[in-house]
């Protein structure tokens, strides 16, 4: 509860950096305390510092927390104490806050971040897909892909 408290109200880049590692770890090692994070608005509030920070030293941390969370979440449907539980809730313009991951300059770790979440969300809810569309996401991945398939050429 607390750690949740850390990152939904902190404005310290290093809180924030520090609050979204642990909360990556945690998620990463048990579903259960995924499943608590995001009961306790783990997912919002990781996507607020998503939408408000221009840190790319406070993104990468905050996506790679989401980014588990959303692989716990995604693994997890159909199980009876997960109904209902949404990572991306709270956040009317969530997927659009994924796909601004894929637009930023020359950092491939947050777009893998960003593409992974948009896989997952659009896999476990398809209604999503035309949003991320209309949002860019397809044509970004396209140029990615061209990009990384030209740098293996060019090398």
């Amino acid at each position: 509860d607390l750690l949740m408290q850390f990152v939904g109200m902190s404005i310290n880049d290093n809180v924030v950096v520090s609050s979204a590692m642990v909360v990556s770890m945690l998620a990463q090692s048990s579903r259960d305390l995924a499943l608590r994070i995001l009961k306790l608005g783990g997912g919002s509030s990781l996507l607020a510092h998503l939408r408000r920070s221009r840190n790319e030293n406070v993104l990468l941390p905050v996506a790679s927390a989401l980014r588990a969370l959303v692989e716990a979440w995604g693994a997890s449907q159909g199980l009876s104490d997960w109904a209902g539980v949404n990572p991306l809730e709270g956040q009317e313009d969530s997927i659009e806050i994924l796909v601004g991951l894929l637009k930023k300059q020359d950092h491939d770790l947050l777009h893998l971040e960003g593409a992974v979440m948009i896989y997952h969300v659009c896999t476990h809810q398809p209604e999503l897909m035309a949003r991320a569309a209309k949002a860019g996401a397809v044509d970004r991945l396209v140029r990615m892909i061209e990009e990384t398939r030209q740098e293996g050429l060019n090398h």
